[in-house]
Protein backbone atom coordinates (compact mmCIF):
# COMPACT_ATOMS: atom_id res chain seq x y z
CA UNK A 1 0.00 0.00 0.00
CA UNK A 2 1.01 3.27 -0.86
CA UNK A 3 2.28 5.57 2.34
CA UNK A 4 0.66 8.53 3.18
CA UNK A 5 1.35 11.93 1.24
CA UNK A 6 4.73 12.11 -0.64
CA UNK A 7 7.76 11.20 0.27
CA UNK A 8 10.58 13.75 0.57
CA UNK A 9 11.93 12.05 -2.69
CA UNK A 10 8.81 12.36 -4.45
CA UNK A 11 8.37 16.11 -3.17
CA UNK A 12 11.97 17.25 -4.23
CA UNK A 13 11.06 15.54 -7.66
CA UNK A 14 8.02 17.07 -8.32
CA UNK A 15 9.49 20.65 -7.49
CA UNK A 16 12.28 20.06 -9.74
CA UNK A 17 9.81 18.85 -11.90
CA UNK A 18 7.48 22.35 -12.12
CA UNK A 19 10.47 24.24 -11.95
CA UNK A 20 11.57 22.88 -14.82
CA UNK A 21 7.86 22.81 -17.19
CA UNK A 22 7.53 26.75 -16.02
CA UNK A 23 11.51 27.37 -17.02
CA UNK A 24 11.21 25.64 -20.12
CA UNK A 25 7.99 26.36 -21.63
CA UNK A 26 6.06 28.31 -19.08
CA UNK A 27 3.92 25.82 -18.25
CA UNK A 28 2.28 26.26 -14.42
CA UNK A 29 1.24 24.22 -11.69
CA UNK A 30 -1.35 23.86 -9.40
CA UNK A 31 -1.79 21.84 -6.27
CA UNK A 32 -5.53 21.43 -4.71
CA UNK A 33 -7.01 19.40 -1.83
CA UNK A 34 -9.44 16.54 -3.05
CA UNK A 35 -11.95 19.49 -1.70
CA UNK A 36 -10.55 21.75 -4.30
CA UNK A 37 -8.78 24.05 -2.11
CA UNK A 38 -5.74 25.67 -3.29
CA UNK A 39 -2.54 24.44 -1.57
CA UNK A 40 0.12 26.06 -4.08
CA UNK A 41 0.64 27.15 -7.29
CA UNK A 42 3.60 28.96 -9.47
CA UNK A 43 1.03 30.88 -11.90
CA UNK A 44 1.97 34.63 -12.08
CA UNK A 45 -1.91 35.47 -12.83
CA UNK A 46 -3.34 33.29 -10.43
CA UNK A 47 -5.99 36.19 -9.69
CA UNK A 48 -6.83 36.09 -13.88
CA UNK A 49 -6.81 32.53 -14.88
CA UNK A 50 -8.34 30.65 -12.37
CA UNK A 51 -12.20 31.85 -12.19
CA UNK A 52 -12.40 29.97 -15.91
CA UNK A 53 -11.23 26.93 -14.26
CA UNK A 54 -13.98 24.81 -13.73
CA UNK A 55 -16.02 24.68 -10.15
CA UNK A 56 -14.08 23.06 -7.25
CA UNK A 57 -17.40 20.90 -6.22
CA UNK A 58 -17.32 19.15 -9.32
CA UNK A 59 -19.07 15.49 -8.50
CA UNK A 60 -18.16 13.98 -11.31
CA UNK A 61 -14.45 14.72 -11.57
CA UNK A 62 -14.38 13.30 -7.89
CA UNK A 63 -16.67 10.69 -9.29
CA UNK A 64 -13.99 9.19 -11.90
CA UNK A 65 -10.83 10.33 -9.77
CA UNK A 66 -11.92 7.76 -7.25
CA UNK A 67 -12.20 4.87 -10.24
CA UNK A 68 -8.87 6.07 -11.98
CA UNK A 69 -5.19 7.62 -11.61
CA UNK A 70 -5.47 8.83 -15.36
CA UNK A 71 -5.35 12.71 -15.81
CA UNK A 72 -7.82 14.47 -17.16
CA UNK A 73 -7.88 17.05 -20.53
CA UNK A 74 -10.11 20.28 -19.68
CA UNK A 75 -10.91 22.75 -22.40
CA UNK A 76 -12.27 25.49 -20.77
CA UNK A 77 -14.45 28.26 -22.61
CA UNK A 78 -11.29 30.73 -23.19
CA UNK A 79 -10.29 28.27 -25.20
CA UNK A 80 -7.20 27.33 -22.47
CA UNK A 81 -6.73 23.55 -21.98
CA UNK A 82 -5.71 22.38 -18.66
CA UNK A 83 -4.77 18.71 -17.25
CA UNK A 84 -5.96 17.52 -14.02
CA UNK A 85 -4.36 14.31 -12.27
CA UNK A 86 -5.77 12.94 -9.19
CA UNK A 87 -3.60 11.95 -6.87
CA UNK A 88 -4.70 8.35 -5.22
CA UNK A 89 -3.45 7.31 -1.95
CA UNK A 90 -3.86 4.07 -0.01
CA UNK A 91 -7.05 3.78 -2.97
CA UNK A 92 -8.44 6.84 -1.40
CA UNK A 93 -8.27 10.37 -3.39
CA UNK A 94 -5.79 12.82 -1.24
CA UNK A 95 -5.54 16.12 -3.93
CA UNK A 96 -5.60 17.11 -7.39
CA UNK A 97 -2.04 18.39 -9.55
CA UNK A 98 -3.20 20.77 -12.41
CA UNK A 99 -1.19 21.64 -15.19
CA UNK A 100 -1.82 24.73 -17.59
CA UNK A 101 -3.04 26.48 -18.66
CA UNK A 102 -1.46 26.29 -22.23
CA UNK A 103 -3.05 27.05 -25.85
CA UNK A 104 -2.60 24.21 -28.74
CA UNK A 105 -2.93 27.36 -31.65
CA UNK A 106 -2.41 31.17 -31.29
CA UNK A 107 -6.11 32.95 -30.38
CA UNK A 108 -6.07 36.30 -32.51
CA UNK A 109 -7.21 39.56 -29.94
CA UNK A 110 -10.35 39.77 -31.88
CA UNK A 111 -11.54 36.52 -31.42
CA UNK A 112 -9.83 36.29 -27.73
CA UNK A 113 -11.65 39.62 -27.10
CA UNK A 114 -14.59 38.06 -28.36
CA UNK A 115 -14.59 35.35 -25.54
CA UNK A 116 -14.05 37.61 -22.60
CA UNK A 117 -17.33 39.30 -24.08
CA UNK A 118 -19.66 36.57 -22.50
CA UNK A 119 -18.32 37.26 -19.12
CA UNK A 120 -19.28 39.49 -16.94
CA UNK A 121 -15.97 41.59 -15.65
CA UNK A 122 -14.71 45.09 -15.24
CA UNK A 123 -13.20 46.74 -18.30
CA UNK A 124 -9.79 46.97 -16.33
CA UNK A 125 -10.28 42.77 -15.87
CA UNK A 126 -11.02 42.19 -19.40
CA UNK A 127 -7.77 44.23 -20.13
CA UNK A 128 -5.56 42.34 -17.62
CA UNK A 129 -6.68 39.15 -19.50
CA UNK A 130 -5.97 40.06 -22.86
CA UNK A 131 -1.86 41.22 -21.33
CA UNK A 132 -2.25 38.06 -19.56
CA UNK A 133 -3.46 36.13 -22.96
CA UNK A 134 0.04 37.47 -24.81
CA UNK A 135 1.66 35.22 -21.75
CA UNK A 136 0.34 31.77 -22.16
CA UNK A 137 2.46 29.20 -23.46
CA UNK A 138 1.28 28.16 -26.92
CA UNK A 139 2.86 24.60 -27.62
CA UNK A 140 1.74 21.46 -29.26
CA UNK A 141 -0.47 18.68 -28.02
CA UNK A 142 2.11 16.31 -27.98
CA UNK A 143 4.60 18.25 -25.55
CA UNK A 144 1.41 19.11 -22.69
CA UNK A 145 1.41 15.23 -22.90
CA UNK A 146 5.08 14.53 -22.19
CA UNK A 147 5.11 16.74 -19.11
CA UNK A 148 1.90 15.11 -18.07
CA UNK A 149 3.64 11.81 -18.62
CA UNK A 150 6.14 12.89 -16.27
CA UNK A 151 3.98 14.14 -13.86
CA UNK A 152 1.50 11.11 -13.31
CA UNK A 153 5.59 9.31 -13.58
CA UNK A 154 6.36 11.24 -10.56
CA UNK A 155 3.78 10.65 -8.27
CA UNK A 156 2.97 7.27 -8.96
CA UNK A 157 6.29 5.65 -10.72
CA UNK A 158 5.06 4.14 -13.43
CA UNK A 159 4.13 5.53 -17.11
CA UNK A 160 0.46 6.12 -17.98
CA UNK A 161 0.50 3.82 -20.49
CA UNK A 162 -0.37 4.33 -24.36
CA UNK A 163 -1.26 8.33 -23.41
CA UNK A 164 -2.42 10.23 -26.78
CA UNK A 165 -5.27 12.49 -27.80
CA UNK A 166 -7.62 10.38 -28.19
CA UNK A 167 -6.89 8.37 -24.61
CA UNK A 168 -7.05 11.26 -23.22
CA UNK A 169 -10.24 11.61 -20.78
CA UNK A 170 -11.56 14.91 -21.65
CA UNK A 171 -14.03 16.74 -19.08
CA UNK A 172 -16.73 18.80 -21.29
CA UNK A 173 -16.52 22.52 -19.76
CA UNK A 174 -19.95 22.49 -20.46
CA UNK A 175 -21.33 20.50 -18.01
CA UNK A 176 -19.49 21.95 -15.08
CA UNK A 177 -20.25 24.85 -13.16
CA UNK A 178 -18.28 28.02 -13.09
CA UNK A 179 -18.06 31.08 -10.38
CA UNK A 180 -18.08 33.51 -12.98
CA UNK A 181 -20.85 31.88 -15.63
CA UNK A 182 -21.38 33.72 -19.03
CA UNK A 183 -25.32 34.95 -19.34
CA UNK A 184 -27.31 35.13 -22.09
CA UNK A 185 -28.89 38.68 -22.83
CA UNK A 186 -32.11 38.13 -21.62
CA UNK A 187 -30.33 37.37 -18.33
CA UNK A 188 -30.30 33.58 -18.00
CA UNK A 189 -27.47 31.29 -17.89
CA UNK A 190 -25.86 30.54 -20.30
CA UNK A 191 -25.57 26.41 -19.17
CA UNK A 192 -29.19 26.11 -20.66
CA UNK A 193 -27.43 26.00 -23.95
CA UNK A 194 -24.26 25.18 -25.83
CA UNK A 195 -22.11 27.96 -26.28
CA UNK A 196 -20.29 27.50 -29.21
CA UNK A 197 -17.63 29.86 -31.43
CA UNK A 198 -18.26 30.70 -34.77
CA UNK A 199 -15.94 32.73 -37.09
CA UNK A 200 -17.63 35.58 -38.45
CA UNK A 201 -19.56 35.86 -42.09
CA UNK A 202 -17.11 38.35 -42.99
CA UNK A 203 -13.86 36.11 -42.25
CA UNK A 204 -15.64 33.38 -43.90
CA UNK A 205 -15.98 35.00 -47.24
CA UNK A 206 -12.12 36.65 -47.10
CA UNK A 207 -10.72 33.27 -46.15
CA UNK A 208 -13.07 31.72 -49.66
CA UNK A 209 -12.29 34.44 -51.70
CA UNK A 210 -8.71 33.33 -51.56
CA UNK A 211 -9.46 30.38 -52.68
CA UNK A 212 -11.78 31.17 -55.52
CA UNK A 213 -9.46 34.05 -57.34
CA UNK A 214 -6.55 31.54 -56.75
CA UNK A 215 -4.55 34.30 -54.60
CA UNK A 216 -1.29 32.29 -54.37
CA UNK A 217 0.04 35.28 -52.13
CA UNK A 218 -2.76 34.70 -49.53
CA UNK A 219 -0.21 34.01 -46.71
CA UNK A 220 1.22 37.67 -47.11
CA UNK A 221 -2.28 39.31 -47.33
CA UNK A 222 -3.28 37.21 -43.80
CA UNK A 223 -0.13 37.81 -42.14
CA UNK A 224 -0.69 40.13 -39.01
CA UNK A 225 -4.38 39.43 -39.61
CA UNK A 226 -7.29 38.02 -37.51
CA UNK A 227 -8.11 35.97 -40.99
CA UNK A 228 -5.87 32.66 -40.73
CA UNK A 229 -7.23 28.90 -41.27
CA UNK A 230 -5.60 28.07 -38.09
CA UNK A 231 -8.26 31.01 -36.19
CA UNK A 232 -11.45 29.75 -38.02
CA UNK A 233 -14.16 28.39 -36.10
CA UNK A 234 -17.11 26.51 -37.26
CA UNK A 235 -18.59 25.63 -33.99
CA UNK A 236 -19.07 23.31 -31.35
CA UNK A 237 -19.82 20.09 -33.04
CA UNK A 238 -18.43 17.36 -30.92
CA UNK A 239 -17.54 18.52 -27.08
CA UNK A 240 -15.63 16.59 -25.46
CA UNK A 241 -13.07 15.01 -27.44
CA UNK A 242 -10.81 17.50 -29.18
CA UNK A 243 -9.29 15.27 -31.97
CA UNK A 244 -13.20 14.95 -33.06
CA UNK A 245 -13.67 18.32 -33.26
CA UNK A 246 -10.68 19.35 -35.02
CA UNK A 247 -11.25 16.56 -37.47
CA UNK A 248 -15.13 18.12 -37.70
CA UNK A 249 -13.68 21.21 -38.55
CA UNK A 250 -11.45 20.60 -41.08
CA UNK A 251 -14.16 18.69 -42.81
CA UNK A 252 -16.41 21.45 -43.25
CA UNK A 253 -13.75 23.76 -44.42
CA UNK A 254 -13.02 21.48 -46.48
CA UNK A 255 -16.04 21.58 -48.04
CA UNK A 256 -16.53 25.22 -48.17
CA UNK A 257 -13.38 25.11 -50.04
CA UNK A 258 -14.26 22.63 -52.60
CA UNK A 259 -17.33 24.58 -53.82
CA UNK A 260 -15.42 28.03 -53.92
CA UNK A 261 -12.87 26.45 -56.06
CA UNK A 262 -15.74 24.92 -58.27
CA UNK A 263 -16.12 28.68 -58.38
CA UNK A 264 -13.16 30.01 -59.26
CA UNK A 265 -13.25 27.89 -62.31
CA UNK A 266 -11.87 24.04 -60.98
CA UNK A 267 -13.62 21.07 -63.02
CA UNK A 268 -16.41 20.16 -60.15
CA UNK A 269 -15.21 16.29 -60.51
CA UNK A 270 -11.63 17.12 -59.94
CA UNK A 271 -12.47 19.29 -56.63
CA UNK A 272 -14.68 16.76 -55.37
CA UNK A 273 -11.72 14.33 -55.87
CA UNK A 274 -9.45 16.33 -54.34
CA UNK A 275 -11.95 17.16 -51.55
CA UNK A 276 -12.59 13.05 -51.31
CA UNK A 277 -8.75 12.60 -50.98
CA UNK A 278 -8.12 15.01 -48.08
CA UNK A 279 -11.27 14.01 -45.89
CA UNK A 280 -10.52 10.67 -46.52
CA UNK A 281 -6.61 11.17 -45.12
CA UNK A 282 -8.27 13.50 -41.79
CA UNK A 283 -10.46 10.28 -41.24
CA UNK A 284 -7.35 7.92 -41.55
CA UNK A 285 -6.93 5.30 -38.26
CA UNK A 286 -3.53 6.23 -38.58
CA UNK A 287 -4.35 10.23 -38.00
CA UNK A 288 -4.87 10.75 -34.43
CA UNK A 289 -2.26 13.53 -33.15
CA UNK A 290 -3.28 17.10 -33.73
CA UNK A 291 -0.60 18.55 -35.08
CA UNK A 292 -0.51 16.57 -38.52
CA UNK A 293 -4.70 16.95 -38.40
CA UNK A 294 -3.91 20.96 -38.72
CA UNK A 295 -1.27 20.15 -41.20
CA UNK A 296 -3.91 18.48 -43.62
CA UNK A 297 -5.74 21.18 -42.73
CA UNK A 298 -3.26 23.98 -44.21
CA UNK A 299 -2.18 21.51 -47.04
CA UNK A 300 -6.00 21.49 -48.21
CA UNK A 301 -6.23 25.02 -48.13
CA UNK A 302 -3.00 25.98 -49.82
CA UNK A 303 -3.26 23.19 -52.18
CA UNK A 304 -7.08 24.36 -53.53
CA UNK A 305 -5.23 27.62 -53.70
CA UNK A 306 -2.51 26.80 -56.17
CA UNK A 307 -5.03 24.31 -58.54
CA UNK A 308 -7.35 27.02 -59.01
CA UNK A 309 -4.07 29.23 -59.23
CA UNK A 310 -2.85 26.59 -62.23
CA UNK A 311 -6.38 26.66 -64.12
CA UNK A 312 -6.67 30.46 -64.38
CA UNK A 313 -3.05 31.10 -65.57
CA UNK A 314 -4.29 28.29 -68.30
CA UNK A 315 -6.78 30.62 -69.64
CA UNK A 316 -4.24 33.28 -70.14
CA UNK A 317 -2.59 34.09 -72.52
CA UNK A 318 1.35 34.73 -72.73
CA UNK A 319 3.37 36.46 -75.15
CA UNK A 320 5.14 33.67 -77.32
CA UNK A 321 8.36 34.17 -75.60
CA UNK A 322 6.64 33.78 -72.08
CA UNK A 323 5.23 30.89 -73.63
CA UNK A 324 9.01 29.61 -74.57
CA UNK A 325 10.27 30.48 -71.23
CA UNK A 326 8.04 28.67 -69.17
CA UNK A 327 8.28 25.41 -71.52
CA UNK A 328 11.90 25.80 -71.26
CA UNK A 329 11.85 25.67 -67.24
CA UNK A 330 9.96 22.34 -67.39
CA UNK A 331 12.00 20.95 -69.87
CA UNK A 332 14.77 21.81 -67.41
CA UNK A 333 13.78 21.96 -64.06
CA UNK A 334 16.07 18.60 -63.01
CA UNK A 335 18.80 21.16 -64.16
CA UNK A 336 20.86 24.01 -62.70
CA UNK A 337 19.17 26.62 -64.78
CA UNK A 338 19.26 30.31 -64.01
CA UNK A 339 18.08 33.47 -64.97
CA UNK A 340 20.86 34.00 -67.16
CA UNK A 341 20.97 30.68 -69.18
CA UNK A 342 17.32 31.78 -70.18
CA UNK A 343 17.57 34.71 -70.70
CA UNK A 344 20.81 33.99 -73.03
CA UNK A 345 18.33 30.85 -74.64
CA UNK A 346 16.00 32.99 -75.69
CA UNK A 347 17.53 35.77 -76.64
CA UNK A 348 16.29 38.70 -74.58
CA UNK A 349 18.55 40.43 -71.32
CA UNK A 350 17.62 39.33 -68.04
CA UNK A 351 16.26 42.55 -67.28
CA UNK A 352 13.73 42.62 -69.82
CA UNK A 353 12.79 38.55 -69.59
CA UNK A 354 12.53 38.50 -66.13
CA UNK A 355 10.13 41.84 -65.73
CA UNK A 356 7.60 40.48 -68.80
CA UNK A 357 7.17 37.24 -67.23
CA UNK A 358 6.60 38.88 -63.84
CA UNK A 359 3.78 41.09 -65.76
CA UNK A 360 2.10 38.23 -67.49
CA UNK A 361 1.72 36.01 -64.80
CA UNK A 362 1.97 37.52 -61.67
CA UNK A 363 5.28 35.73 -60.72
CA UNK A 364 9.22 36.25 -60.22
CA UNK A 365 11.39 33.81 -62.48
CA UNK A 366 12.73 32.32 -59.44
CA UNK A 367 9.02 31.66 -57.68
CA UNK A 368 7.64 29.79 -60.54
CA UNK A 369 11.12 27.34 -60.91
CA UNK A 370 10.74 26.76 -56.80
CA UNK A 371 7.27 26.01 -57.31
CA UNK A 372 7.34 24.06 -59.88
CA UNK A 373 10.53 22.14 -58.32
CA UNK A 374 8.12 21.46 -55.02
CA UNK A 375 5.18 20.29 -57.01
CA UNK A 376 8.08 17.77 -58.59
CA UNK A 377 9.87 16.77 -54.96
CA UNK A 378 5.78 16.26 -54.24
CA UNK A 379 5.39 13.80 -57.22
CA UNK A 380 8.60 12.13 -55.81
CA UNK A 381 7.81 11.71 -52.88
CA UNK A 382 4.07 10.30 -53.46
CA UNK A 383 5.48 7.69 -56.06
CA UNK A 384 9.38 6.88 -55.14
CA UNK A 385 11.21 5.65 -52.18
CA UNK A 386 13.74 8.70 -52.30
CA UNK A 387 15.73 10.29 -49.70
CA UNK A 388 15.83 13.93 -48.64
CA UNK A 389 19.01 14.19 -49.64
CA UNK A 390 19.18 12.55 -53.36
CA UNK A 391 15.64 14.52 -53.60
CA UNK A 392 17.02 18.03 -52.64
CA UNK A 393 20.87 17.29 -54.73
CA UNK A 394 17.99 16.30 -57.62
CA UNK A 395 16.33 19.43 -57.50
CA UNK A 396 19.29 21.49 -57.36
CA UNK A 397 18.49 22.93 -53.59
CA UNK A 398 22.06 23.76 -51.40
CA UNK A 399 21.16 21.72 -48.35
CA UNK A 400 18.66 19.29 -47.63
CA UNK A 401 17.88 21.42 -44.91
CA UNK A 402 17.05 24.55 -46.89
CA UNK A 403 14.99 22.09 -49.17
CA UNK A 404 12.88 21.23 -46.11
CA UNK A 405 12.36 24.90 -45.00
CA UNK A 406 11.49 25.55 -48.73
CA UNK A 407 8.91 22.45 -48.69
CA UNK A 408 7.47 23.50 -45.65
CA UNK A 409 6.74 27.18 -46.78
CA UNK A 410 4.98 25.78 -49.74
CA UNK A 411 3.29 23.29 -48.40
CA UNK A 412 2.67 23.40 -44.70
CA UNK A 413 4.14 20.12 -43.78
CA UNK A 414 7.56 19.70 -43.81
CA UNK A 415 8.89 16.34 -46.26
CA UNK A 416 8.29 13.69 -43.54
CA UNK A 417 4.87 14.73 -42.48
CA UNK A 418 3.97 15.60 -46.01
CA UNK A 419 4.52 11.61 -46.67
CA UNK A 420 3.10 10.22 -43.46
CA UNK A 421 0.18 12.60 -44.78
CA UNK A 422 0.04 10.13 -47.92
CA UNK A 423 -1.10 6.96 -45.66
CA UNK A 424 -4.98 6.61 -46.70
CA UNK A 425 -7.18 3.60 -47.58
CA UNK A 426 -5.69 1.40 -50.19
CA UNK A 427 -9.09 1.61 -52.13
CA UNK A 428 -8.41 5.18 -52.55
CA UNK A 429 -6.18 6.51 -55.41
CA UNK A 430 -4.23 9.69 -55.60
CA UNK A 431 -6.02 12.58 -57.29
Amino acid sequence: MRKKGLSMYQTQKLTYLFDSLYAVNNICFWHYTKDWELLDTNCPWINEVRNFFFDSKDDALKTYASNSTMPILYPDRLCLTWAIQPYIVDDNLASFYVLGPFLNSSVSEINFKRLLDDWHMSISSQHRMMEVQKEIPVIPYSLFLQSVRMLYYTLYGKTPGNLTTTSFPTLNPLSSKNTLAPTKKNGSTAHDITITEHSSYAMECAMLKHVETGNIHYQDELQNTELSADNYLVGLMSPGDIVRQEKDEIIVFVALITRAAIRGGMDPDEAYSLSDYYIQQIESPDCTDLNNIMDIHFLAYDTFIHRVHEIQLQGKEYSPFVNDCIALIHRNIYEKITLEDLAEALGYSTYYLSSQFKKQTGQSIGDYMTDLRIEKAKEMLTYNNISLTDLSAKLHFSTPSYFSSVFKKRTGLPPSAYVQSLSKPASSSQP
